[in-house]
């Protein structure tokens, strides 16, 4: 399980991997031969489980439509860059919900998304949740199955949780009844949680680079990337020409932060310095300590990066109980003295 749950909510998933293909027909011809069993001999087919006599039994409310696996995130551009950009840039398969899809993007109180919640206008079943297990199972994701039934003989309710715990995201598929007509919405809940395994590849996103540029830090007085605990960190120009770069959650991960930071900067060839000072109680009340990384260049120009913990002054208006203490890495460029 992720040790932190966090919550978002979007707008669609689309259709499965292109392995679910064959796997789909294979289900249809399973399902459409469930659906001409009497009712008692019901059989779900994903558990393969008999639905007795005594369980509330949909079958006839169920459409047994084969879902489209052939058009994927491609049709949905917008909705795939989104929930890719939540993954912490991990993209994931492809979920066909049906219908037109909606989102609600569920925050909790200091702005740090909690889940990406989707749902649809479309009708849930189970074949949804056939396709979905067989896609993610294939992608090598744990997937659990259950299936709830009410005491009041609505439609039951099939859910799927599946886990990929190096991406730090999981899913949560289910049913809801809609009330003006007991039929069931698809929905859909992503969490995730930065994991700090970060990929050798990755650099300042685009923003940052052209932030850092407009005072002059770039080649060959150049920032190395460092990973500050988000996927897609923010930066700004400060006072004094100084670049403040946020990232994550400074509270819960000083500790992976600073060193996803040490570890990236602290070697030979890149030749930074590194030191560890107790901050006086800053301006927002934080007290934390400030860990910074200098290097002198050859030309004497130098740079500093301090790293530490501080309230988003976007989130003053907030009770200091709800205010989330984000990392802060504060960089100079000082030019030689003449």
């Amino acid at each position: 399980m992720l040790k932190k749950e966090m919550k978002i909510s979007i707008l669609a998933i689309s259709a499965l991997l292109g392995l679910a293909a064959c796997g789909a027909n294979e289900t249809q011809s399973s399902v459409d031969s469930n659906a001409n069993q009497s009712q008692a001999g019901n059989t779900d087919p994903i558990s393969g489980d008999s639905v007795s006599e005594s369980q509330p039994n949909s079958e006839s409310q169920i459409s047994l439509s084969k879902p489209d696996y052939t058009e994927g995130w491609s049709a949905l551009p917008a909705l795939g860059e989104e929930i890719t950009n939540y993954c912490g840039g991990n993209a994931i398969p492809f979920i066909d919900l049906q219908g037109d899809f909606k989102a609600v993007n569920v925050k909790k109180s200091g702005g740090i998304a909690a889940h990406l919640l989707i749902y649809t206008t479309g009708s849930y079943d189970r074949t949804l949740v056939y396709n979905t297990k067989t896609t993610y199972e294939l992608a090598g994701w744990d997937v659990t199955y259950n299936q709830v039934y009410f005491e009041d003989g609505r439609t039951p309710t099939w859910t799927l949780d599946a886990i990929e715990e190096d991406l730090g995201i999981q899913l949560k598929m289910y049913g809801k009844q809609n009330t003006r007509d007991n039929s069931q919405i698809p929905y859909l809940e992503i969490y995730f949680e930065e994991t700090f395994k970060i990929p050798p590849s990755r650099s300042w996103n685009d923003s940052t680079k052209e932030v850092l540029a407009s005072v002059n830090i770039q080649a060959p007085h150049a920032l190395p990337y460092c990973y500050l605990g988000v996927y897609k960190e923010e930066a700004d120009v400060a006072p004094g020409n100084k670049v403040k770069i946020k990232g994550g959650d400074w509270s819960s991960h000083e500790r992976d932060i600073t060193n996803a930071v040490r570890n990236n900067y602290l070697t030979a060839a890149r030749q930074w310095t590194y030191s560890k000072s107790t901050s006086k109680q800053n301006k927002s009340g934080v007290q934390t300590y400030v860990y910074t990384y200098s290097k002198t260049f050859s030309d004497n120009y130098k740079i500093t990066a301090d790293v530490y913990g501080t309230y988003d002054p976007n989130e003053s208006s907030l009770p200091t109980a709800d205010r989330t203490i984000y990392c802060y890495m504060e960089v100079t460029l000082t030019s030689p003295k003449k």
